[in-house]
């Protein structure tokens, strides 16, 4: 089967899986049920650091067993997460959730663009496509906010109604991917490709480690843009929460890194 029908349907797959109506209204949705700020930035936290925590076991995954089943299986998960978002309503099952969606988005992050880029055609526009990939993943964050504004007048449960319907959407593109040859890895080899990945992240190469942490904690982590988008003062977050503000500042993570 081609793999130029790979192009079109991560397009797809793409501008769903950032149709997160969810995401615009979870912070004054989670103030509505009685959370503190500091509750709701711990939270944010917690997926941060389970991204951390999942992104190179789960990239290993997708090595093993292939990058459509790794894709195929984050979109369940995150359509189940969606789907149980609405009857979490405490700070324990709002938690759930947060893991959760991270296990999700790292099985999918890395993998779908390595089905992507083995889909490309050889000499063809592959700026221009990769370009219209990223514009429908964008218009699908834009066009998701715009609808949350709407649909957030009637109530907040409707907008995590519609995201549990939504959110099965890229599981089922994920179903229609063609999964692009590579070659198979030995068995006796997990092991010690597991130890090398990570030794190379996190130990061995401090530049990988900087570009690793600076990934998580900007695009991550969204503390700071709270703090910087809407004014909060950092005592307002309570102690532990100020901590974690404090450390995803720009000036802390550049102080930071000197000392990786």
């Amino acid at each position: 089967m081609s793999l130029s029908r790979n192009i079109p349907i991560a397009a797809l797959r793409s501008f769903f899986a950032m149709f997160m109506l969810a995401i615009p209204v979870l912070v004054p949705y989670w103030r509505s049920l009685g959370l503190s700020m500091r509750e709701t930035l711990e939270l944010q936290a917690l997926f941060g650091l389970s991204v951390v925590l999942l992104e190179v076991p789960t990239g290993y995954i997708a090595d093993i067993f292939g990058r459509k089943t790794s894709v195929v299986l984050g979109g369940f998960i995150a359509g189940c997460a969606f789907s149980y978002l609405p009857f979490a309503t405490t700070y324990l099952t709002l938690a759930i959730f947060e893991v959760t969606i991270a296990l999700a988005t790292t099985l999918v992050s890395g993998a779908e663009d390595a089905i992507l880029y083995e889909s490309l055609p050889v000499g063809g526009d592959r700026r221009r496509i990769l370009g219209s990939f990223k514009f429908w993943s964008l218009a699908g964050e834009t066009c998701s906010a715009l609808l949350a504004g709407v649909l957030v007048v009637y109530s907040f449960e409707t907008v995590l109604w519609t995201q549990a319907f939504t959110g099965w959407i890229p599981f089922i593109c994920a179903l229609f991917l063609v999964e692009p040859p590579r070659p198979k890895m030995e068995e006796n080899t997990h092991r010690e490709r597991l130890i090398a990945v990570v030794r190379q992240v996190f130990i061995n190469d401090p530049l990988t480690r900087l570009v690793f942490i600076n990934y998580v904690s900007i695009h991550r982590f969204s503390a700071g843009n709270w703090i910087h988008l809407y004014g909060i003062r950092v005592t307002f977050c309570g102690s532990r929460g100020g901590r974690i503000v404090l450390l995803y500042k720009g000036d802390d993570l550049r102080g930071l890194s000197g000392r990786l």
